[in-house]
C-alpha cells in the first residue's frame, strides 16, 4: 500500500470481502447485488424504489407494446437502469440510460413518416447524405440529424443531448470527479424515461391511451409484432 499509494478490495466479485459464501439468504442477496455502496435491508431497497419511482409522476409509463423486440431494446433496458439507480450502481445506470437513448434516436429515424422522409430514411440516401448510414452515426451526429428535419421536439432533444453530455464524462474519462455522480445517474435515468414515454405515447397521462400512431406504422412496416406469450 505504501507503494501504490491505495488500498486494496478483496474479493470485488464475490458475495463480501469477508467471504464468499452462498447467497442463500435475502440480506445476503442485498447485500451482494448492492455492493458496495447500496441500501443495506430490504427495507432500504424498498425506499430506493419509491425514490426512482419518482419521475414516472412526470413521465409516466402505464403501457408498452408488447413487442418483443421493443421490450428487449427499450423497455427493459430502461428497467434495468432504474435497478441500477435503486442499487447506487450509478456507472450502470448511467451506461445503460445511453443504450436506451440512442436506441431511442435511432428509432425515432427508423419509424419517421414515410410520406414525409421518403427520401431520408432510404438506406442509400443516408449513405449519400450521411457518409453512412443514420445507426453507424455518432450519437452526437445522430441528434444534429434528427434536429435539422425537425423529427422530435426540442424538449426531447434537450433530453438526447443531456443523456449523452453525462455518458460522455462518465464512460469515457477514468478521471471524472465523482461528486456529482449520484446526481448525474438520476438525471440521465430520468432523460431516458422521458424519452421511452414519449416514444410510446406523446401524453399517456390522458384518460383514454393513445400510442404513437408513427410507432404503431413502424411496427406494422417491420412486421414486429410478435406477440409475448
Amino acid at each position: 500500500m505504501a507503494v501504490w499509494g491505495f488500498g486494496l478490495m478483496r474479493k470485488p466479485l464475490a458475495t463480501s470481502e469477508r467471504d464468499d459464501s452462498p447467497v442463500d439468504t435475502p440480506e445476503k442477496y442485498v447485500e451482494y447485488l448492492a455492493r458496495p455502496n447500496g441500501p443495506s435491508s430490504i427495507e432500504a431497497v424498498r425506499d430506493a424504489y419509491a425514490e426512482a419511482t419518482l419521475p414516472e409522476d412526470d413521465y409516466p409509463l402505464p403501457f408498452a407494446p408488447r413487442e418483443e423486440r421493443f421490450l428487449n431494446g427499450l423497455v427493459w433496458p430502461l428497467r434495468s437502469a432504474k435497478v441500477a439507480l435503486m442499487l447506487s450502481h450509478h456507472v450502470t445506470c448511467i451506461a445503460v440510460s445511453g443504450m436506451v437513448a440512442e436506441m431511442v434516436a435511432i428509432l425515432t429515424y427508423e419509424m419517421a413518416d414515410q410520406s414525409m422522409y421518403h427520401h431520408v430514411v432510404d438506406l442509400k440516401e443516408q449513405a449519400r447524405l450521411f457518409g453512412r448510414s443514420f445507426d453507424e452515426l455518432g450519437q452526437e451526429r445522430r441528434i444534429q440529424v434528427l434536429d435539422h428535419f425537425k423529427m422530435l421536439p426540442d424538449s426531447m432533444l434537450q433530453a438526447l443531448n443531456n443523456v449523452r453530455g453525462i455518458r460522455r464524462r462518465y464512460l469515457h474519462f477514468l478521471d471524472q470527479d465523482q461528486t456529482q455522480l449520484p446526481a448525474d445517474a438520476r438525471a440521465c435515468y430520468r432523460d431516458a424515461l422521458s424519452l421511452v414515454s414519449f416514444t410510446i405515447g406523446e401524453d399517456l397521462s390522458k384518460p383514454k391511451f393513445s400510442m404513437n400512431a408513427n410507432l404503431v406504422e413502424y411496427l406494422k412496416r417491420k412486421k414486429k409484432m410478435v406477440l409475448l406469450k
